[in-house]
This record gives C-alpha cells, sequence and structure tokens, in this order.
C-alpha cells in the first residue's frame, strides 16, 4: 500500500524511472499501482504524465 494517495501533490526528489519532470517540480498523483510502489503523476497543468515510484517524490512540508 502507497503512503500517497490519488490527488496529492508532491516534488520530485529524483529521476530514476527516465520521466521528465524536473527535479523539485510539483506534480499530482494520477494514479497508484496494485503494488503501491509505482504510480503516475502529472504537472499541475495536466499537459503531461509519466510513471514514478514512490522514493522518487516526497510530500510537501506544511
Amino acid at each position: 500500500m502507497s503512503k500517497y494517495k490519488i490527488g496529492e501533490i508532491v516534488i520530485i526528489m529524483k529521476n530514476k524511472t527516465d520521466h521528465e519532470f524536473e527535479i523539485g517540480e510539483k506534480v499530482k498523483i494520477s494514479s497508484i499501482g496494485e503494488d503501491g510502489d509505482i504510480f503516475t503523476a502529472e504537472k499541475l497543468d495536466g499537459c503531461e504524465e509519466w510513471c514514478i515510484s514512490e522514493d522518487e517524490v516526497t510530500r510537501i512540508a506544511e
């Protein structure tokens, strides 16, 4: 089970899966795979979506 939720905004911290997000970019989680580790995220404007792994992102500090 993933520690993140669909719709959650997170920050890209790494690039292990060859996504095209920028490091430090805020993205929205759009789906979570059955294993809970690999999921898709999209740019906040919705123009691009890439597969990422859970260890490539972090929560936004409140």
